[in-house]
């Protein structure tokens, strides 16, 4: 996940070793998802873009859920 901490957009990337259904959310601290991308994602390397110009400064979690389970990682928006 890059840049962190990020002005304008976030890159979320990440790995499968299967075709999978994923939603991707970034979540604000009190838990509400500010952001969704669902995507299927591809056995190797995925990207998800997320535009965070229009959200308030402050720190984010982004989560990857698909059927292998969950990953969660922080982010600082500026």
């Amino acid at each position: 996940m890059y840049p962190n901490p990020a002005t304008s957009v976030i890159n979320v990337e990440f790995s499968t070793v299967q075709n999978d259904n994923t939603v991707i959310k970034l979540m604000d601290v009190s838990g509400r998802a500010m952001m969704q991308n669902e995507i299927t994602a591809l056995n190797g390397f995925n990207k998800s873009v997320f535009d965070v110009s229009k959200l308030s400064k402050g720190v984010y979690m982004v989560v990857i859920e698909n059927s292998k389970g969950v990953a969660k990682n922080r982010i600082v928006i500026n």
